[in-house]
């Protein structure tokens, strides 16, 4: 059970103030992606395709339809990007895993994933 200040700090439960980080979350994700569909940050430079799909993947994880404007928009910039980090690519493959497509989705579909 919670204390006082717990509830104080968590609301009436646990689970809601998940809830509500969430959604601040995706809200703060959503105010913060660029018109052409990535996310900036300190590390664009070094690593630009792993912002954006780590965004991406936030947003995908904290269940924004696969079909969002937000995702779409993101997942079009992603095919722009060079695919040349191994962590960058491995968040990219998990985006995809979630909403294959175009020529990812084409890779993707050959392979069975």
């Amino acid at each position: 059970p919670l204390t006082t200040a717990q509830r104080k700090v968590f609301g009436t439960s646990f689970q809601g103030a998940v809830n509500g980080a969430v959604e601040r979350g995706v809200a703060w994700l959503r105010e913060a992606q660029k018109k052409d569909g990535n996310w900036k940050s300190g590390h664009s430079d070094t690593f630009p395709m792993g912002v954006t799909a780590l965004a991406t993947l936030a947003l995908l994880r904290s269940e924004v339809p696969p079909e969002d404007p937000a995702i779409t928009k993101a997942i079009e910039a992603l095919q722009y990007l060079p695919i040349d980090k191994t962590y960058s690519t491995g968040l990219l493959v998990m985006v995809l895993i979630f909403r294959p497509t175009g020529i990812f989705g084409e890779v993707l579909s050959e392979k069975k994933v």
